[in-house]
């Protein structure tokens, strides 16, 4: 539950702050731990042979980095950059999005919290 409760976090956050703050890296940093460590976790709960693990990891997270990339750079390319200076960006694009992936994680959350 600790992955959807920062995905959760973030976008709260998104919703009612206007502005990013200075200790917003300092945050992705963290929460990018701890989403890794529970990659990680998961990896080693598949019983991957020990001696491929590291290969193994290295390989997933490059895997998920380039993903990452390619819907950071396909958001950037057909929202940020026709939208991004409109004054209504942030009613239109960031707020309903922000409350998209809130509500999914706060399903996430309850989903592994109660069930």
């Amino acid at each position: 539950p600790i992955i959807a409760l920062s995905i959760l976090f973030v976008a709260v956050e998104n919703l009612l702050l206007t502005e990013l703050k200075p200790w917003r890296i300092l945050l992705v940093f963290m929460f990018g731990l701890i989403h890794g460590m529970g990659f990680a976790s998961s990896l080693n709960e598949i019983g991957l042979p020990r001696n491929k693990f590291a290969t193994s990891i290295l390989s997933f997270n490059v895997g998920v980095e380039l993903g990452q990339i390619t819907i950071i750079t396909a958001v950037f390319l057909l929202l940020v950059i026709p939208f991004g200076k409109n004054l209504n960006y942030r009613k239109w694009i960031v707020m309903p999005l922000s409350a998209t992936i809130g509500l999914i994680a706060l399903y996430w959350t309850v989903q592994r919290v109660f069930f």
